[in-house]
């Protein structure tokens, strides 16, 4: 909380939440609010992108949700990840 846009990771991390992703089992079009699916940066090289969020919880009566919003059964939406990918560093898992 408070660190969007700052750097608080090393620079060879990069995270992200992308629903568009052909043939993977939590791709959709659209949240269970109807919101369109999108790639979200949650760090990007270290920074800080954006947070998860549905309709309701984002506290702004204009904002809409970021396209997380999964519902189960019959429950409320509720923000949830989709397919979180780690992207491709510069050092080989066996380095680490």
């Amino acid at each position: 909380m408070g660190k969007v846009g700052q750097k608080v990771f090393s620079d060879l991390l990069s995270l992200r939440d992308d629903s568009t992703l052909d043939f993977r089992p939590r791709s959709r079009p659209c949240d269970d609010e109807g919101i369109a699916s999108r790639n979200m940066y949650l760090v990007k090289h270290g920074v800080v992108g954006d947070f998860l969020y549905d309709s309701r919880r984002r506290g702004w009566p204009a904002f809409r949700g970021t396209g997380s919003g999964d519902r189960v059964g019959a429950s409320l939406p509720a923000p949830s990840t989709s397919n979180l990918v780690v992207e491709v560093g510069g050092i080989r898992l066996a380095e680490m």
